[in-house]
């Protein structure tokens, strides 16, 4: 992922280029879950399943920076509600991560036995994260280049 690239981006192309980075989580989240079953079926070693893992931790922190850094600008002015936008995104994110690592915690000091079921718990969460903010934040109707509406009163 192209990492906190500071040059300002119109809404389709911020849109754009979030969405993909989501597309590619989804591709690393699948990767974990498919390590955690061969894990379960004996053919995976827990060090294993923590590197990819470490894996999309690394992605995770990578988006949401990035996601901060062109959102940010964007939802501050696209209309009256762009600071609780900003507000709810940038604690989602705290929240999100505080959760992330102490699972992370959590899984890597376990035995091989208990990482499956919270992995599972993990992925599950980040899935429903991103749907989250593909349905708020990256909203087509929110982030659009023309965001002057005009309405006739006739």
């Amino acid at each position: 992922m192209d990492c906190c690239r500071q040059e300002p981006v119109d809404p389709s192309e911020a849109r754009a280029r979030l969405l993909a980075q989501h597309e590619e989580l989804r591709g690393i989240i699948d990767g974990a879950e498919e390590m955690t079953a061969r894990l379960v079926a004996g053919k995976a070693t827990g060090d294993e399943v923590r590197r990819k893992l470490a894996e999309l931790d690394r992605a995770l922190h990578d988006h949401n920076a990035e996601e901060e850094t062109i959102l940010e600008p964007l939802l501050r002015t696209v209309d009256a509600w762009g600071p609780v936008r900003i507000e709810q995104m940038l604690t989602e994110h705290a929240r999100e991560h505080g959760i992330f690592r102490q699972t992370l915690d959590e899984i890597v000091a376990s035995p091989p036995s208990h990482m499956a079921g919270a992995i599972r718990g993990l992925v599950a969460d980040l899935r429903r994260h991103i749907e989250h903010e593909e349905r708020s934040f990256l909203n087509p109707e929110l982030l659009k280049d023309d965001l002057v509406t005009v309405t006739s009163c006739s």
